[in-house]
């Protein structure tokens, strides 16, 4: 069964995704995580890792087998591009909670926006600066 070019180019990408995922995924069930400020990692069992580790090899088969059977090819892709993708994410995701936009799950302390959003405009300068510099050169 053969694809046209858009619905091959729809199967290559999510593929491509899928990849992504497990390759993150098997990282991170092999090597313990760094701990954040906000983030503690529960380990991972070892009987549960190797169940996980099992169906990541099956689905890197199954992903294989699509490949060759609909002759997809591999793809070249810039780190900056994911830097930007993710800090433009980022960005967006830090204007949500600006006070202004916390109304939204109840009332607003009015203090809050001059303890809470000079920090928050902060870090969102600095993820734009970041993107910024990954497109830099394209």
């Amino acid at each position: 069964m053969a694809l046209n070019d858009s619905q091959k180019r729809a199967l290559e990408v999510q593929l491509r995704n899928l990849e992504q995922v497990l390759y993150r995924v098997g990282h991170r069930i092999r090597e313990r995580p760094e701990e954040g400020l906000l983030t503690h990692h529960i380990p991972i069992p070892e009987t549960v890792r190797r169940r996980f580790e099992a169906l990541i090899k099956q689905m890197h088969e199954e992903l294989a087998v699509l490949i060759r059977q609909f002759e997809l090819q591999p793809k070249a892709v810039d780190s900056r591009s994911y830097v930007n993708a993710t800090m433009a994410l980022t960005w967006s995701s830090l204007n949500e909670v600006l006070s202004s936009k916390l109304k939204r799950y109840g009332e607003v302390d009015p203090a809050l926006s001059e303890s809470l959003d000079p920090c928050l405009n902060r870090l969102i300068d600095l993820a734009l600066q970041v993107a910024e510099v990954a497109r830099e050169g394209k």
